[in-house]
This record gives C-alpha cells, sequence and structure tokens, in this order.
C-alpha cells in the first residue's frame, strides 16, 4: 500500500513538474520576441559618456498603442503618452515620467519628428533610441502593451483588488478597468495602471498559475498582447511585475515642457534637465512641478509693453493684466509708429530659451498675439529685455 502511495506521489510531482515545464515553454514561446538593439547601446545614442541609469535600478519604457497588426510593415500608434518607469537600486518609490506622444525629438538622419511619429516608423527600437538620447537616461527594457491588454487580463484573472493612498481596496473588474483608464487624465491613468498592475501581479503566483493552467494560458494569450524585449522573455515579464506587486504608489511627474504655436518647437524648463538628472542617479522627484518651474519663470523674465495701435492708456492697462498675471513688466512706451488694425505681436531673442518661454506663456493669455523670434535681443530704452510686447487694437478691453 505505501508502495503505490510513493508511486502515486512521484507520479503526481512528476506531472505538476511537466505541467509547469509546459506552461514555461509555452509563456517562452509567447512572451518577448522583439530584438530592440538601441536597448545598452549607449555609445551608440549618445557618444562616448552614454546614457546613465543607476546601479541596481531598472528603467522600463512603457508604450501604450493601438493594436498591432502584424501584416503592416510599421509599429502600431500610440495612444497615450510614453513613459519612463524607473523601480530598485536606491529607490524606495518607483518613479514615471510621462513623455507626450506629441514631444518633438532630434533622429539621426531624419530631422526632427514626434515621439508617436517614431513609433510608427521604427517601433521600440526607434522609441528607445530617441528617449535615450533625448533625456540622457539609460533604458534596460521596452514594454509595448496593446490599450486593451491590461483590462483583459483582470477579465482573465477575475476582479483584482486595486488599493488606494489611503488603504482601502475594492474589487475591480474588467469594465470598471477600462471606463477607469479611459476616463482618466495621463497622470492619473498612469497612477492607476500601476495600481492595476499590482492586482494582477498578486493574483499570478507560481501555485496559482499550476493550479488553473487553463486559465494561466489565457493569460499568457493576453499579455502576449505586450511586446517586449527579448531579456523578458518568458515568465521573466512575470517577475518583472511580481518586482512592482509591494511597491508603493509611484510618484507621477509630466514632463514641464512649453510649445511654441508659431513654430511647433518645444522648450523644456529649467525642472526636466533636473528630472532628467534624477532619472540618472536614481534620486526622488518630490519637490518638482511644473507650475512651480512656470511661475518662476515668468517672474525673472523682463518684459516691456508698448502701444503699438495709438489707443490711450493701452500698454498700461496691457501691463495690469500681465503683471496681475505674475509677469516681470519692467516699463510701458509706445513703438516708433502706430499702424491701425495691426495685430499684437510678442518679440523674443531667437537663441534665449527662457524668453521663449515667456513669450509663450505670454501668449496664452493674450491669444490674440503673434510670436515673432528676432535675431537681435529686444531693447527698453536702450537696455536690452526677455520680450517686447507690441500691443494693437485687438487687446484693447475698452476700461
Amino acid at each position: 500500500m505505501l508502495t503505490w502511495l510513493l508511486v502515486l506521489l512521484v507520479v503526481g510531482v512528476l506531472g505538476v513538474a511537466l505541467l509547469g515545464a509546459a506552461l514555461w515553454g509555452y509563456a517562452w514561446a509567447k512572451l518577448g520576441a522583439d530584438e530592440v538593439a538601441a536597448l545598452g547601446s549607449d555609445v551608440e545614442v549618445l557618444g562616448d559618456d552614454g546614457a546613465r541609469g543607476p546601479a541596481e535600478a531598472r528603467t522600463v519604457l512603457v508604450a501604450t498603442t493601438g493594436d498591432r497588426d502584424p501584416t503592416l510593415p510599421r509599429g502600431p500608434e500610440l495612444v497615450a503618452p510614453v513613459w519612463l518607469v524607473q523601480a530598485g537600486g536606491p529607490r524606495d518609490v518607483p518613479a514615471l515620467l510621462l513623455l507626450p506622444e506629441d514631444l518633438p525629438v532630434s533622429v539621426d538622419g531624419d530631422g526632427v519628428r514626434t515621439l508617436a511619429e517614431v513609433q510608427v516608423a521604427g517601433d521600440a527600437n526607434g522609441l528607445v533610441q530617441a528617449v535615450a538620447d533625448y533625456t540622457g537616461v539609460r533604458i534596460d527594457h521596452v514594454v509595448s502593451l496593446e490599450e486593451e491588454a491590461i483590462p483583459r487580463l483582470v477579465d482573465h484573472l477575475g476582479p483584482v483588488a486595486v488599493c488606494g493612498d489611503d488603504g482601502q481596496c475594492r474589487a475591480v473588474g474588467a469594465d470598471e478597468a477600462r471606463r477607469d483608464l479611459a476616463e482618466a487624465s495621463p497622470e492619473a491613468r498612469a497612477a492607476r495602471t500601476a495600481a492595476l498592475l499590482r492586482g494582477v501581479a498578486a493574483e499570478t503566483t507560481a501555485w496559482d498559475l499550476l493550479w488553473s493552467p487553463v486559465a494561466t494560458k489565457r493569460s499568457i494569450d493576453t499579455v502576449a498582447d505586450v511586446h517586449t524585449d527579448v531579456a523578458l522573455r518568458g515568465t521573466s515579464l512575470l517577475d518583472l511585475a511580481a518586482a512592482f506587486e509591494d511597491a508603493p504608489a509611484p510618484e507621477v511627474v509630466t514632463l514641464p515642457i512649453l510649445r511654441n504655436p508659431q513654430t511647433g518647437s518645444s522648450v523644456l524648463l529649467e525642472q526636466a534637465e533636473t528630472i532628467f538628472q534624477r532619472f540618472a542617479e536614481g534620486a526622488p522627484l518630490d519637490g518638482i512641478t511644473g507650475d512651480d518651474g512656470l511661475q518662476q519663470l515668468i517672474g525673472e523674465v523682463p518684459v516691456v509693453v508698448l502701444n503699438a495701435a495709438g489707443i490711450d492708456g493701452l500698454a498700461g492697462r496691457v501691463e495690469a493684466r500681465l503683471t496681475a498675471a505674475g509677469f516681470q513688466v519692467v516699463g510701458t512706451g509706445n513703438t516708433g509708429a502706430f499702424e491701425e488694425g495691426a495685430p499684437s505681436v510678442i518679440r523674443y531673442g531667437a537663441d534665449d530659451a527662457s524668453a521663449e518661454a515667456t513669450a509663450i506663456l505670454l501668449a496664452e493669455r493674450l491669444p490674440d498675439a503673434q510670436l515673432e523670434s528676432v535675431e537681435r535681443v529686444p531693447d527698453f530704452e536702450g537696455e536690452p529685455v526677455g520680450v517686447q510686447v507690441l500691443a494693437g487694437a485687438d487687446l484693447d478691453d475698452g476700461e
């Protein structure tokens, strides 16, 4: 009798081992199929200095895309900002940086393109190279997930527990997960995705995977909608997800950037360089906000307002509006000649990034004004200033 029990035990153990091996082999075949040459190729991307990242931390580029069509010779389209996620090493709290999909970046031999255009043209490899070049941050892995992948995973695994910062948890099903992600701002979507992934990771222990092999196969098929670099082939992707299971909610920041509506170029605020530096070092991101940077900027760059329309008191009224908004208006006056019906113009030095950023912010508050870059630094009474506002009749509020 004892012999038969031992035989059954051995057969059972072998069966579990074979089942585990079969699932692992299936996962190996289905997950992680993309060669991403730009990963770790720092010298190729940035020259001898290379991109930098903290020791023992992992930095992952995450691209959320539409459905991938294998019959098309291009990458799927981005449907959300690109994320740089960094965890481990010196980081007690993961960091997550959002890079907008319309962010213009320089591409070797191809001029300036948005991240969305880089993704479609070069898929993950082009995206990794462009982001590493732009930020100077070393990227260890890349994950490209289709928009429906997470709701499908939640559907296959059953409702998952999602916990907020207050420690309160709730069970979330696929429909609710889909709705939460669709209705969220980019920052909230990133935080909710991280919470859902932690909930999914909690449902995928090794015992659970073996206990329900059919559900596991379905989960692997769903995760196959997630394309990664070959280093995450097989169950390594699940290991990466498990590493985030017990991690706290990430610090989420959006790249502080302004776009020039006249030229389409982008201007990074000073905080952006600080963020890149902290990612390279694994330092916390707390205390960095784009709003603070804007308020500091508009209070530092000198602005002069000139009446270009010949309307009594116009420059003073515009000065009052701008001063109330926090701009540093250092003087008012008249242009050399008035022109009836001339539009308002905001002039700034072509090589002065701070002046250009201030001009963009002024244009947001003076929506009818045109932006104009000039080679010669604007001046007022013989002294250089950052920006000149030539106020036209369109800025006359009649008060």
